[in-house]
């Protein structure tokens, strides 16, 4: 197990100020290479069509060894598949769906292509919310929706009939809304939602 605690206590004087110049030299590296791998992950998602289909989720933890991360990321698989692992997020979806129409309208939140939404798109967004979200899942956490949530949502909106632009309409307006208001947690992991997209 390593020992934590300031440099002072292991070393001292000149040696010190050298451990401390490599400690920032290394997170500097480290901070660039996750920068640059989480760039390519993006072009690629970009770049192979999965952006409609894809929720990134980031996520901070650290660990002091390789296997303890690895424990770690078996543990939270199992979590995720049963819906069981949270962001921490306060916030409530009826008022995160407030705030990004709100935005949506003034300008501020725009398509990913960087365009204002159009009055169309915001009002089949916020009717997708009143009619078949927010009565659900308005006053639950971001963090606690999961995707068998969801899935039922859609299974029961299939179950009676509507139609596939329906069902992938009635839930489009989650996918702006967590990008918007997501922040990063504890690990990245990424999710392919295919069962909210039916087609």
């Amino acid at each position: 197990m390593p020992r934590y605690g300031r440099v002072e206590n292991s070393v001292t004087g000149d040696e010190a100020e050298l451990v401390l110049e490599r400690l920032r030299v290394l997170y500097a590296a480290e901070v660039g290479m996750t920068d640059r791998w989480l760039g390519k992950l993006l072009e690629s998602v970009r770049r192979l069509d999965h952006e409609r289909e894809t929720v990134i989720v980031l996520v901070r933890k650290s660990f002091c060894s390789l296997r303890e991360a690895r424990a770690w990321r078996a543990r939270a698989r199992v979590d995720l598949s049963l819906g069981r692992l949270d962001a921490p997020s306060k916030l409530m979806l009826a008022e995160a769906a407030e705030r990004w129409l709100s935005e949506a309208r003034a300008g501020v939140v725009r398509t990913r292509s960087g365009d204002r939404y159009k009055p169309s798109a915001l009002r089949s967004y916020d009717q997708a919310l009143r009619a078949r979200l927010l009565p659900r899942f308005g006053a639950k956490r971001l963090s606690a929706l999961s995707r068998p949530m969801l899935q039922q949502l859609v299974d029961e909106l299939v179950g009676q009939g509507c139609a596939p632009s329906t069902v992938h309409n009635a839930v489009l307006p989650l996918r702006a809304i967590y990008r918007r208001a997501l922040q990063p947690a504890e690990t990245m992991w990424l999710c392919r939602y295919s069962g909210m997209h039916p087609e």
